[in-house]
């Protein structure tokens, strides 16, 4: 916001009068824009990023803005340019949120409690920018930064589901279980899934023909014990689908194999 030129506003030809008051314009205008070079210079930062600088920006401008006291036409000047740099903000802002929570996902530690404090910042961020919405800012828009995020990290989660379904052995039952909780937890959540929830059923499917084919194994070769772990599998695999898909079947077509 540093950069933005307001100057024009003011008109040529003022007088000394006017010119103080410009000055007073000014100086009121750049309270203003200081939170947001702050935001811009923390979203700049390739390592110890801190959300909570840019969470500051947007909590301080809507009553930065609505209280500002300076020169008419010097804030209608300055609407359009600040608007656009509370989106560019945001933007950057759901970027680093996202960026965090790919990383949070990989890890495979913790991530029901990562994630949540993720989206938690976005729910924030979202809900700070709707308070500008009944400020005068030209083309300004809220960035819907939980729906985004929320997107995302079910995204990963799925992501790691498909990548552990790749593997032709050594399949990790417990990895499959911990994505796809994280995976349905968020995924049910969304206004807009998108085709979420179709590539999440591609991978339901996935799981339901390898543990049938698995119980099939275990039948033949007369492995009660495996039958047994495998049937414990299908319902906690059931359990963990159910937000998105209330009818999941797996340990229903897992019983019907036992008895064939």
């Amino acid at each position: 916001a540093e950069d933005l030129d307001l100057s024009a506003a003011a008109g040529e030809g003022a007088d000394a009068a006017a010119g103080s008051s410009l000055k007073q314009s000014l100086t009121a205008l750049r309270a203003t824009y200081e939170p947001l070079a702050a935001a811009r210079t923390e979203l700049a930062k390739a390592a110890g990023f801190d959300p909570r600088v840019v969470l500051k920006t947007l909590k301080l401008l809507p009553g930065l803005w609505s209280s500002l006291s300076c020169a008419p036409e010097l804030k209608t000047a300055a609407a359009a340019p600040v608007g656009s740099a509370v989106k560019e903000i945001a933007e950057g802002l759901k970027g680093k949120l996202m960026e965090a929570s790919t990383k949070a996902v990989d890890s495979g530690v913790e991530v029901p409690k990562k994630t949540q404090a993720l989206v938690d910042l976005a729910t924030d961020g979202t809900k700070q920018q709707e308070l500008l919405l009944s400020t005068p800012l030209e083309g300004f828009e809220v960035v819907n930064l939980t729906e985004a995020v929320t997107a995302h990290v079910g995204a990963e989660a799925l992501r790691h589901l498909q990548q552990e379904l790749d593997k032709d052995t050594g399949l990790d039952p417990g990895k499959v279980l911990k994505n796809t909780e994280v995976c349905t937890h968020w995924g049910a959540k969304l206004e807009n899934p998108g085709s979420l929830p179709t590539d999440f059923q591609s991978a339901v499917d996935r799981v339901h023909t390898r543990m049938i084919q698995s119980m099939a194994e275990a039948k033949e070769a007369a492995n009660e014990k495996k039958q047994m772990m495998l049937l414990d599998f299908a319902t906690k695999f059931d359990a963990a689908s159910k937000p998105m898909i209330p009818a999941p079947g797996l340990r229903a077509a897992m019983e019907a194999k036992q008895k064939e």
